[in-house]
């Protein structure tokens, strides 16, 4: 018969369903992919016109969903710069 071995207290479990994961739903892969590809046709408008405020709203765009977990925040902050996009335009 194969022994299994003994748990090593000093070693971390992962669990299950302990951590979250980045793109955990189809709507924040989607989420992402819009407000990526929004941010995106925002630099290069911003690169192309030599206008600051696009080209950073448009960095911003595509780097924040990396940094949200949370679908509904992801939505809102994403909905939130692409507001800003159109108040600060020039």
């Amino acid at each position: 018969m194969c022994e299994q071995p003994a748990d090593n207290p000093t070693q971390p479990r992962l669990q299950l369903g302990s951590r979250k994961h980045m793109f955990s739903t189809p709507a924040a892969v989607f989420g992402s992919l819009l407000f990526g590809a929004v941010g995106l046709a925002a630099f290069i408008y911003g690169r192309r016109m030599v206008l600051w405020k696009p080209m950073v709203i448009g960095v911003v765009l595509m780097a924040y969903p990396y940094f949200v977990s949370q679908t509904w925040l992801l939505y809102s902050v994403g909905c939130t710069l692409c507001l800003a996009l159109y108040v600060f335009r020039d």
